[in-house]
């Protein structure tokens, strides 16, 4: 953006360039007319309150900082890096550390204040190496966890307490091991726990032990304990206690609906993708996350955990990498893409492998949830549309690039392949068909 106080040969208002004349207004350090803040542009700006922001008290710049600071002028809004390095609480932070009022470590994030300024920091201070990587959805996890035991009656304890520690929580850690731990995942542990809490809860006020528990009892919980999550993650309970000799086996009565059955029709599957082409109201950002979803069939979470890489793009072309091949995008898609990383990315990006959905905190990815808020705002039901992607993809590929595509087991794509055999206009009927599966609980 730059001051329009000028006149070009027409006599139209202009910049000082447009005008061919020496600026008035320009930034005193580099002379440029874009982005002012005063008497100097931001860029320049964010260089000196950024040095401020790791000098101590006595003047001294704290060298062990400069990562930081590099890090912070690494994003991509000058404006935002003066904002926070001058006013947000989040510098507060920054300066007990720098002046070394605060030890650097995890617990003392931990127990600021400010339980938002302190993630961005710590997420700063992890992306710049000054601090050890923490999965911090774990944590919070632990954290949830000590406190819920906590709240638990001591018979329900005892049994909840080996329920975490060799089921909820080593699933959770085996998963943690082979990738950070996302949200859901997190939140799936805490579902798990809750659920058999409610489960032992019932029984007390039924009269029964864990060991004294029967299918009929089962059933009637079941009947007063509505809700899908209770129906889902109670097997996983009645499988451990039972396989630990805590209680006699039990069955639950399944009854899921086709998945596949859950779709739109062709005409609203193209109605719906047409409008996230061609829909200017909504975000480009919104509308990418939809098409990728539309067209190809991928899940949010894998499409938050993209980087740039993934996508190459050039004046003709953008080449998407979903699996082990790349795809072409669609020509609007492309243009979109384009849109989105001008807006996104107002100077070019020093790492190719960063986050093509980055988060405000540094070296995260955006989070999948709010691309579902997004788009549940502007009438997107990602599951019917993924489903509705699925079987248009599946009439049109083999099985083993749908799979490489799509992320599907062969199983799973096979499935879909016979739904895609049949007419569109049979998913109105496919909506009702239900496929019952009475499982043990082994």
């Amino acid at each position: 953006m730059r001051i329009i106080a000028y006149l070009d040969q027409n006599n139209s208002p202009c910049c000082a360039g447009c005008a061919g004349v020496p600026p008035q207004y320009a930034c005193i350090d580099c002379g440029t007319e874009d982005d002012l803040h005063g008497k100097r542009c931001h860029t320049c700006v964010a260089q000196l309150r950024t040095l401020e922001l790791i000098t101590d008290n006595n003047g001294v710049i704290n060298a062990a900082f400069e990562p930081l600071r590099q890090n912070l002028l690494k994003r991509h809004t000058m404006a935002a890096v003066t904002h926070f390095a001058s006013t947000r609480p989040a510098a507060e932070l920054i300066c007990g550390l720098v002046n070394n009022e605060l030890p650097l470590d995890h617990d003392t994030l931990d127990q600021w204040h400010r339980p938002k300024s302190a993630e961005y920091v710590r997420a700063l201070l992890t992306a710049s190496g000054l601090l050890p990587a923490r999965d911090e959805n774990l944590r919070r996890f632990d954290t949830w966890a000590k406190n819920f035991l906590r709240s638990q009656p001591p018979h329900a304890k005892s049994v909840l307490e080996p329920y975490l520690r060799w089921n909820v929580g080593r699933n959770l850690r085996i998963k943690a091991r082979r990738s950070p731990l996302s949200r859901n995942a997190q939140y799936h542990g805490r579902d798990k726990l809750t659920v058999a809490a409610r489960y032992l809860e019932h029984l007390t006020a039924s009269g029964l032990t864990l060991s004294e528990a029967n299918q009929t009892h089962l059933e009637t919980c079941i009947l007063e304990i509505s809700g899908r999550r209770f129906r889902t993650h109670l097997p996983s309970f009645l499988s451990w206690a039972w396989t630990n000799a805590l209680m006699p086996k039990l069955s639950i009565d399944r009854n899921r609906p086709d998945k596949r059955a859950s779709m739109m029709t062709e005409a609203d599957y193209r109605k719906l993708v047409h409008r996230l082409e061609t829909d200017t109201s909504i975000p480009p950002k919104i509308r990418i996350a939809g098409l990728f979803v539309g067209l190809y069939a991928q899940r949010l979470t894998h499409i938050v955990a993209l980087t740039n890489a993934k996508i190459c793009a050039d004046d003709t072309q953008t080449q998407l990498w979903f699996g082990t091949s790349h795809i072409l995008a669609e020509p609007t898609l492309t243009a979109l893409i384009r849109q989105y990383r001008q807006e996104t990315y107002p100077r070019p990006s020093s790492d190719p492998n960063g986050w093509f959905f980055p988060s405000r905190n540094a070296g995260e990815h955006a989070n999948s949830s709010a691309l579902t808020r997004g788009l549940r705002q502007v009438g997107v039901d990602t599951r019917q549309l993924r489903g509705a992607a699925l079987t248009n993809l599946a009439g049109q590929l083999p099985i083993r690039p749908l799979c490489d595509l799509t992320g599907l087991g062969t199983e799973a794509a096979v499935g879909w392949a016979e739904v895609a055999a049949r007419s569109w206009n049979a998913y109105p009927q496919l909506r009702t068909e239900q496929c019952s599966n009475s499982s043990l609980i082994q």
